[in-house]
């Protein structure tokens, strides 16, 4: 899932995703872009219970690609 990330931005996505693996979480919205910040890319929004975004994009297949996880 983390294929493309690096940096800095590999270890933080690394560690939301052993926290969500311990934790309880729900989807709170599924792929939208925007929200509060209008150049926000496109994400799903899981609560855990603080947000966390999985920043995505839609492939040419219609299929979703995940490239990030973030903290809201």
């Amino acid at each position: 899932m983390l294929n493309e990330v690096s940096g800095r931005y590999k270890h933080e996505s690394t560690q939301l995703l052993y926290y969500l693996e311990v934790h309880s979480w729900y989807v709170h919205a599924t792929a939208h872009e925007g929200g509060s910040n209008p150049t926000a890319p496109w994400h799903i929004t899981l609560m855990a219970p603080r947000g966390v975004h999985l920043n995505c994009r839609l492939n040419h297949d219609q299929t979703l690609h995940i490239y990030e996880i973030t903290r809201e």
